[in-house]
């Protein structure tokens, strides 16, 4: 447990100094056959931000993420073996309303709130195919890319590194 927050305290450290909207990624080789993968994305919306870390090793893989939502949040550390979350004291996110939506913002919905996710006019969508998504999985659904919901899974908050990770990928992709 220490391990864990020690790691928290370092990343929000991190934290502190980042201040670009972009991912960065970094791989290396170690071995025959054995690769890293390092990935670090920061985005600032009008109302959301966050930063998401992930490394993948050979062997083990771990996941970090701190979100900021105004005077919510929350901070996880997920490996396959641990997952550890803090949550701000108001609460890890609130939901926003649709007419909350300006050119630069995030909708955030509860995982289980997901009337948009399964909408037929979507440009982007994760989980991909409908039915593969569960009642509480995170998802991002968009239909374009200054209107995006974020579903939030809030009964596994470490859960959510990957749909804030491929909402990264959405945003950059052409």
């Amino acid at each position: 447990m220490k391990f864990i927050s020690t790691l928290i305290f370092l990343f929000l450290m991190v934290i502190s100094f980042s201040s670009s909207a972009d991912c960065y990624e970094l791989s290396k080789k170690i071995g025959p056959g054995e690769d890293e993968y390092f990935l670090t994305c920061a985005s600032a919306f009008e109302n959301v931000h966050y930063v998401v870390n992930q490394y993948i090793g050979e062997n083990d893989a771990f996941g970090m993420i701190s979100f900021r939502q105004n005077i919510f949040g929350f901070s996880c550390a997920n490996t396959s073996s641990v997952s550890s979350c803090v949550n701000n004291p108001m609460g890890p996110f609130e939901t926003t309303l649709e007419k909350s939506l300006n050119i630069n913002s995030l909708r955030i919905n509860k995982a289980s709130d997901d009337l948009v996710y399964k909408s037929s006019d979507l440009a982007y969508r994760f989980p991909q195919v409908l039915s593969s998504k569960n009642e509480n999985d995170c998802f991002v659904a968009a239909k374009s890319k200054t209107n995006i919901v974020l579903g939030i899974n809030e009964t596994d908050l470490a859960s959510n590194i990957k749909c804030f990770l491929k909402l990264e990928n959405f945003i950059s992709s052409k």
